[in-house]
């Protein structure tokens, strides 16, 4: 069970830093980065110009404008925080279930015998 909660771990880890990229307007980077970072959203202006000067057309910016990076960083980020909790509760199950039954061991081994 340990196992399968690093392997949890490991996936949220790899989700939450494979970049995004908003088209040509902004790279968002790891979502986990964006979020960290407090970075904000590139956006082209009315007329579909980027702050280095170059034009988008009409359907690039529109898709800009619709779907911003913080849009996209959150469709990344949810299955990557549920991958990453369910992945310590796993773990923190885990090492309550070892525990317990290290207890339980250790009880056995150290009671007294019965007189018999």
């Amino acid at each position: 069970m340990a196992w399968l909660a690093l392997i949890l771990l490991a996936l949220a880890f790899v989700v939450a830093s494979v970049p995004v990229r908003n088209g040509p307007v902004q790279d968002c980077g790891a979502p986990a980065m964006f979020l960290l970072r407090g970075r904000s959203d590139a956006l082209p202006a009315a007329d579909g110009t980027l702050p280095d000067g170059s034009r988008l057309s009409p359907a690039e910016a529109h898709r800009a404008v619709e779907r911003p990076c913080h849009e996209r960083v959150a469709a990344r980020m949810v299955p990557a925080g549920a991958l990453a909790t369910a992945g310590m509760v796993l773990g923190l199950g885990t090492a309550v279930v070892v525990a317990r039954r290290a207890r339980i061991e250790h009880r056995t081994r150290t009671a007294a015998p019965v007189p018999g």
